[in-house]
């Protein structure tokens, strides 16, 4: 972090203090694309899973206990994520699933779902 305000712009050269690198960071419309990007797949994602996991949450600790149904659910929690990337890529391209914005949500969204089922199944109610 303290190299990103050295003048120079070299790792190996210390020639002052400047915020000259964050004002080119902010004038490039290709990065300032990226990052409102970013925040759109947040948001979406966040609110989709939120509300999925939430509702599976609910749904599985009403079920009568499964493991296999378990194993099922959080598998996403445990495929190292690049598998997940693949697999959700070859799964897109094979229905012929447009790639773009809503295809990175969704993506998103499947990782999520089984972070916030954890969480919320782990909230008893209190029995007084």
């Amino acid at each position: 972090m303290v190299l990103s305000l050295n003048a120079s712009g070299l790792p190996t050269a210390w020639t002052g203090v400047s915020f000259e690198w964050y004002g080119k960071l902010a004038s490039n419309p290709k990065i300032l694309s990226s990052a409102w990007n970013s925040i759109i797949v947040g948001l979406w994602s966040t609110l989709i899973a939120t509300a999925l996991g939430t509702m599976l949450a609910l749904g599985v600790e009403r079920a009568r206990p499964s493991p296999a149904r378990d194993a099922l659910l959080f598998a996403p929690m445990i495929i190292p994520d690049i598998v997940l990337a693949i697999a959700l890529l070859s799964f897109f391209t094979l229905i012929k699933f447009t790639l773009g914005l809503h295809s990175i949500i969704l993506a998103h969204v499947v990782f999520n779902i089984a972070f916030v089922c954890v969480v919320v199944r782990t909230r008893r109610p209190s029995s007084s």
